[in-house]
């Protein structure tokens, strides 16, 4: 599985978009995406602490995760994703400098972007 970060996103939307602390957001509600990509990422993200989540193993280097909420440090993420000129302006950026998105990457250049966005 490839990492995406646009699935990444996604994910954290659809369950601070649940209307409790605690939620069953299930792979399937997750539009646009495979239930097994989703799963898989929701595994990474409870692994990283920036969700909490069910995960069962399914065997086949497959696992099935049921998102059941944000960590502090998810909803810090999210702020950092959620709004679409900062996340399209943090993705152009690791475009151009040829870098691949990482957790330190939006970390460092969300606070960048923001500011030149401010100028306009």
């Amino acid at each position: 599985m490839k990492l995406s970060w646009d699935c990444i996103r996604e994910i954290l939307v659809a369950i601070e978009a649940e209307p409790h602390v605690t939620c069953q957001l299930h792979p399937r509600r997750v539009r646009g995406w495979d239930e097994d990509e989703v799963s898989g990422h929701m595994y990474l993200l409870h692994e990283r602490g920036i969700i909490t989540a069910k995960c069962v193993p399914l065997g086949d280097d497959r696992v099935f995760c049921v998102g059941t909420g944000l960590t502090f440090e998810g909803h810090e993420l999210l702020g950092k994703l959620n709004s679409p000129p900062l996340w399209l302006g943090i993705k152009r950026m690791a475009h151009e400098k040829g870098v691949e998105v990482t957790f330190d990457l939006v970390k460092t250049l969300a606070p960048i972007v923001l500011a030149a966005l401010a100028k306009h």
